[in-house]
């Protein structure tokens, strides 16, 4: 029997909040939910969003073109004016990640240019915001920023030009001494004993590599394991995490966190068994001569 509904809404909300921790398991249930409710075009608009944070663009773009085919033949669905609205944001919001996924930020810059009055009530109504990817791709077509580095944020002057000082410092607000010295609170804290100089350099050693994550496409994102190596919502961790500037090993930050199911990691555990290994004395020539002779 064909299912009459247009939509379920528990079916389609588990499966968006799903995409938090496995990203892999929302796509598949979407794709089955879009099965049983072909009709249901914000499922779609989700679906291609899963699709591009998850590097299969060119099917992400199928799936908006098709959807927005649909709905401008929608006559019915056009009458209901904020659900309209809303997939129209959608699809700009969908089409502008897909542009910066493939690199192509003169088109980017030029479509966001054309739709910046309809952004702007995207902004609002989705609660996302795309202006640091504007900027960022602005610097990526060699356009001077208005103001002097120093005037912006801190992603924002190491977009315009990475500083590993600048990093260095920023990072201190997640080392235990920091916070201690200063009195400052940070929900995420290395441990007292994690060694941020040598494991800094280890981390070094493995980006960029396939084991990134993209995010928003203007930094990347790697996992590393490392047993006991702080803590993240008054919980010890293992895992902790390296954001980068995209397609660079420029790293921005670095802290303690959880690690969602799908996501891959790199174990750096070897660190602790080299530490754990005991240290043989080497003996000197008159050592040596003792021995042999069994001397005192």
């Amino acid at each position: 029997m064909k299912n009459t509904k247009i939509f379920n809404e528990y079916e389609f909300h588990k499966a968006v909040n799903t995409s938090r921790n496995n990203l892999n398991k929302a796509i598949i249930m979407l794709e089955e939910y879009i099965e049983k409710y072909p009709d249901d075009y914000c499922a779609y608009d989700y679906y291609a969003l899963f699709l591009i944070r998850n590097g299969i663009y060119d099917k992400a773009q199928n799936i908006i073109n098709v959807t927005k085919s649909k709905i401008d033949k929608d006559i019915q669905f056009q009458r209901e004016v904020e659900k309209y609205k809303k997939s129209s944001y959608r699809y700009i919001h969908n089409k502008l990640l897909i542009l910066a996924a493939k690199e192509k930020y003169q088109e980017f810059y030029d479509y966001y240019i054309e739709n910046i009055k309809i952004i702007k009530e995207m902004y609002e109504a989705l609660d996302v915001n795309l202006e640091s990817l504007f900027f960022y791709s602005k610097i990526q077509l060699g356009i001077k920023p208005k103001h002097n580095r120093d005037y912006y944020s801190y992603l924002y002057r190491q977009i315009i030009e990475y500083n590993e000082e600048e990093f260095l410092e920023h990072v201190k607000k997640h080392m235990a001494d920091y916070n201690y010295e200063n009195d400052y609170y940070s929900n995420s804290l290395f441990a007292e004993n994690f060694d941020y100089n040598k494991i800094l350099k280890e981390v070094k050693k493995n980006i960029p590599s396939n084991n990134r994550k993209i995010d928003e496409f203007i930094t990347d994102y790697y996992y590393f394991k490392y047993d006991n190596c702080g803590r993240y919502d008054y919980k010890i961790q293992d895992y902790f995490k390296v954001i980068v500037l995209h397609n660079t090993a420029n790293i921005i930050t670095m802290y303690p966190t959880t690690l969602s199911e799908d996501i891959p990691y790199i174990d750096l555990n070897y660190l602790k068994a080299l530490e754990e290994q005991p240290k043989t004395k080497r003996l000197s020539q008159v050592d040596k001569f003792k021995t042999k002779y069994n001397l005192k």
